[in-house]
């Protein structure tokens, strides 16, 4: 993996958003796990959006989007910081992600599963701005047409830090239960997000895998280096 440094980490969801961004960028891989369940806030998203947190903790990240259920077991959470002198920084942030959702639809090849890194505008929904997951960003993979990698953005002037997320199971879905919705609402989001996400274990290729997230992510550092 050249010139990628690569750090673990693991603590509560809240500790480990707060981690800086370090100045000077530089090429860097963190892989998260996270000790307890949690409510993941978008920067500019509203406290009063969620209503139901017993269980979880609420807390809020850098870069845009909804939010994201994170629990500890429930999904694969890798940060990547690229340096604004870096051949792959791009200054639109439209193009920004592109690199890294080509990486991990590699990743996938690698694994037997065919994905597509969605180029262009998002594709929106009622709730995309309550459900990270309830829409398609650039650089976001899908396979078959369901969402199975998001990507969000914080940029600086010394570089931007990537955060992507690899649900290995459908309990992410469960944010619908979370948000300020009405009933008949709060139904549907539960339906959208079946219809059009998808996860690890719901595609043969990786669930049949012993070790699949980790399988996934030494796929994902080999494509990085190339």
């Amino acid at each position: 993996m050249s010139g990628w440094i690569v750090e673990r980490r693991k603590g509560p969801a809240g500790e480990l958003h707060g981690l800086p961004l370090k100045d000077p960028a530089r090429r860097l891989v963190r892989v998260y796990e996270v000790s307890a369940s949690a409510i993941v806030l978008g920067s500019a998203q509203p406290e009063d959006t969620i209503v139901n947190s017993d269980g979880f903790e609420v807390v809020r990240r850098n870069s845009g989007g909804g939010a994201v259920i994170l629990v500890p077991g429930g999904q694969l959470w890798v940060d990547v910081t690229l340096p604004r002198d870096d051949p792959r920084w791009d200054d639109d942030v439209g193009r920004a992600p592109l690199w890294l959702g080509r990486a991990w639809s590699a990743a996938l090849a690698e694994l037997g599963v065919v994905s597509q890194v969605h180029v262009g505008a998002s594709i929106t929904s009622r709730w995309h701005r309550m459900a990270c997951f309830a829409g398609v960003g650039a650089g976001e993979v899908l396979v078959e047409g369901a969402k199975l990698i998001g990507i969000s953005q914080r940029r600086t002037r010394s570089g931007a830090r990537f955060q992507c997320a690899l649900p290995l199971d459908g309990r992410y879905r469960s944010v619908a239960d979370h948000l300020r919705l009405s009933s008949a609402d709060r139904r549907e989001l539960a339906h959208h997000l079946a219809a059009t996400t998808s996860s690890v274990d719901e595609l043969d290729a990786l669930a049949s895998r012993a070790t699949p997230a980790a399988d996934v992510l030494a796929a994902l550092l080999m494509a990085l280096g190339e």
